[in-house]
């Protein structure tokens, strides 16, 4: 299962880690059935979902969200979750927009910033 973070006509998603089969998946109610986990499982899911709702209501109030792409949310939401994540994936990925958007002069200094950031 996944949560779609769906932002200026563009799709993000985050994983639950959480397999099911298509019997399992209530659709109109949004919850497990037929599962011997359902009752975490469905706990689980409620509070991801709450989680995500907050966040995305407070970078709207925030004026933050309209800059930000899907992927941006995405990031910014999984930050959130997983405080403990390591973000040098996410820094290596912006720095890499960065080069593509900036162009191959800045090409060195970016690689730099990488190598800091990784010791």
């Amino acid at each position: 299962m996944k949560i779609a973070i769906g932002h200026g006509n563009k799709t993000s998603y985050i994983s639950l880690e959480v397999k099911l089969l298509p019997t399992q998946w209530d659709a109109v109610r949004g919850k497990i059935l037929n599962h011997p986990e359902k009752q975490v499982l469905n706990a689980y899911i409620y509070e991801v979902k709450q989680i995500v709702d907050a966040h995305i209501i407070n970078l709207t109030r925030e004026g933050r969200i309209k800059d930000m792409s899907a992927n941006d949310i995405r990031d910014s939401i999984l930050a959130e979750l997983n405080p403990e994540l390591d973000l040098r994936s996410i820094d290596i990925l912006h720095i890499k927009r960065y080069k593509a958007a900036l162009g191959q002069q800045q090409h060195d200094l970016c690689e730099d910033v990488v190598d800091l950031f990784l010791y």
